[in-house]
């Protein structure tokens, strides 16, 4: 046995594995070692001689006899193990699963050589929290970071299923966040800032990784704040058992997240961490009998390529997590200088949107869904248009996707559908025929607080009738959210208004969303009617979708129609309804209404 100083805390440290105990009467740690290892030697001197210490070390030889002292745990609290993975009756990433086997939560240091580095960041993914390189092993760092285990398991680490700790209510620290109990914006630009003058000394990289909550204001409008603040609190647990002891934890606002990962050996390292807190993060969060699952994205700016300052890098890793969540949720990105450009026009676009609200802006266009057997008006969608100031009239596809980013989505798309609903009764009371209306309707939308009250209020407003409004959605929506957006369906369908699934056949569309969600219609996507002949592929599957469509009893109505030879091919295949600039582009409200005053001239002539 190896003896130190008793710490205040009465804590015990163990090696290798190593077992930081809180036990006031026995202060032991163990050392799972081999024989006459020279390393077991130098852990042991760096603990024992330590100002960070003292501990108390006891050396096991075998991965079975640690997992003895993990199951005596209740009588002498085990708080940190420190293992090589390669021991006489265990091998590599084994030696993690034998220990977490016994210790599920057990934090674990790998001690490892270069020629494993491989295995050990494997073993992070496993479970364990960091690794140490025997070479580096020094008087410094290893009591450093079991010390910052002891402090963080001690303070901050809660179980899921657990109310938080007496100590994360009563925090009254303003270096810390008061609800998740992890290091604010101040302290981690403190941290930042010595682990930025660390790293020039040693000529050492470090990484910052911005980490934000997919969609996260949508788990608050929908469920209320109080489960969004207990997700909150399991997100910060999970970040913090995805990341080395040594590492940084902060949470800034609403569900974005940064990390501060110090003394890095390549980008590799970044990339790692970056997928373990994706994975940790998708596994399903039960928060009060809710099922939540969520992703996440995340940006990484690496020092001194990415910035050479507390304040670059975080913003750097910012811009670059802007920019991956542009390209789809889940996922990581590294910063690149182009980024900012790109960041720069994306902010001036976003403050576009909030002006165009407010100076109303935006106005709707209307296209001409037809009979493709009569040529006849039987519809129309209602497309959305922003009439910039000295810059022209924007589509859709140029601020939309900010639009969902920012949340401005929720506004703009209650303008649209009071805009659609209003015109459709000015028609109606310039004596023209009742027409149906479509307008799309974004996921965020569908999953907001209050949507369906909000559709059935305009309703009223202005007088439409629920069985004359259309709302169009892409299967995208569908996989986002499926059971309570299926619920939003039902609610709709049950108040008369329609449903149609957009874009069908443009990605991995699947025949099963027709059974299981209450669809009315479907709009067979652009990309399969362009270059559509009598006989060639895309016909077969036009007619496997209209096939589908029919034996559900559901509308179809073809996108995209350009040419007559496009038209005659939707004609043979039964397709009964379609769009497309062959018969109109989108048009202003006023020269939609003049179209439906000549809709008795067929365009037979074309």
């Amino acid at each position: 046995m190896f003896a130190g100083r008793q710490t205040a805390q009465g804590q015990t440290c163990l090696i290798w594995p190593v077992f930081v105990r809180k036990d006031d009467a026995i202060l032991r740690t163990v050392l799972l070692i081999e024989d006459n290892s020279p390393n077991a030697a130098r852990v042991i001197q760096a603990l024992l001689g330590s100002g960070d210490g003292p501990f108390v070390v006891e050396r096991v030889r075998k991965c079975s006899e640690a997992q003895e002292q993990l199951c005596m745990e209740r009588k002498r609290p085990i708080t940190a193990v420190v293992t090589n993975l390669f021991l006489p009756d265990s091998q590599g990433l084994q030696t993690i699963a034998r220990i977490l086997e016994v210790s599920p939560h057990m934090p674990i240091l790998v001690l490892t050589t270069a020629d494993h580095e491989d295995v050990a960041r494997q073993a992070i993914l496993r479970g364990a929290r960091d690794y140490v390189l025997q070479h580096r092993l020094d008087n410094y760092s290893l009591p450093k970071i079991l010390q910052n285990i002891m402090h963080r398991e001690s303070n901050t680490a809660f179980a899921e299923d657990e109310p938080i700790p007496a100590v994360l209510n009563s925090i009254d620290d303003a270096a810390h966040d008061c609800l998740t109990g992890l290091p604010n914006s101040l302290l981690l630009n403190d941290r930042l800032t010595q682990a930025i003058a660390a790293a020039r000394r040693h000529g050492q990289s470090l990484a910052v990784l911005c980490v934000n909550i997919d969609r996260f204001k949508n788990v608050n409008d929908a469920l209320g704040h109080d489960i969004g603040n207990h997700l909150l609190q399991s997100i910060a647990a999970r970040l913090i058992a995805s990341v080395r002891a040594s590492d940084t934890v902060s949470r800034q606002q609403g569900g974005e997240f940064v990390v501060l990962l110090p003394e890095l050996n390549d980008a590799e390292d970044a990339s790692l961490c970056a997928q373990k807190i994706l994975a940790s993060l998708g596994m399903p969060h039960c928060i009060e009998k809710h099922d939540l699952q969520i992703t996440a994205t995340i940006g990484i700016a690496i020092f001194p390529d990415d910035g050479c300052d507390a304040e670059a890098l975080v913003r750097n890793a910012s811009v670059a997590m802007s920019n991956a969540k542009e390209q789809g949720h889940d996922s990581y990105a590294f910063f690149k200088p182009h980024m900012n450009e790109h960041a720069i026009e994306r902010r001036f676009l976003e403050c576009g949107l909030r002006q165009a609200l407010q100076r109303q802006e935006f106005v709707l266009y209307f296209q001409p869904q037809m009979d493709l057997r009569t040529e006849a008006i039987v519809g129309a969608e209602a497309l959305i248009r922003w009439r910039r100031p000295q810059r022209g009239l924007a589509l859709p596809a140029e601020f939309m996707p900010v639009a969902e980013q920012s949340g401005y989505i929720i506004q703009i798309g209650s303008w649209a559908l009071r805009e659609a609903c209003r015109q459709a009764r000015s028609w109606r009371e310039a004596d023209r025929a009742p027409l149906p209306v479509g307008i799309n309707v974004s996921a965020a939308e569908l999953r907001s607080k209050g949507f369906v009250e909000s559709v059935r209020a305009i309703l009223s407003e202005t007088g439409m009738p629920p069985q004359r409004l259309e709302l169009e959605i892409t299967e995208l929506a569908l996989e986002d959210n499926g059971r309570s957006i299926a619920a939003v369906l039902r609610e709709l369908g049950d108040m008369g208004v329609r449903v149609a699934l957009d874009h069908f056949g443009a990605g991995s569309s699947s025949l099963t969303h027709l059974k299981r969600y209450p669809i009315d219609a479907l709009k067979i996507d652009a990309s399969l009617v362009q270059g559509l002949r009598a006989c060639d592929d895309n016909a077969e599957i036009v007619n496997a979708v209209i096939s589908a469509a029919n034996s559900f009893h559901l509308r179809v109505v073809a996108q995209g129609i350009e040419t007559r030879e496009q038209l005659f091919a939707l004609r043979s295949l039964q397709c009964r309804a379609g769009q497309g600039r062959y018969f109109h582009e989108p048009l202003p409200a006023n020269e939609f209404a003049k179209l439906l005053a000549y809709d008795e001239h067929p365009l037979e002539t074309r």
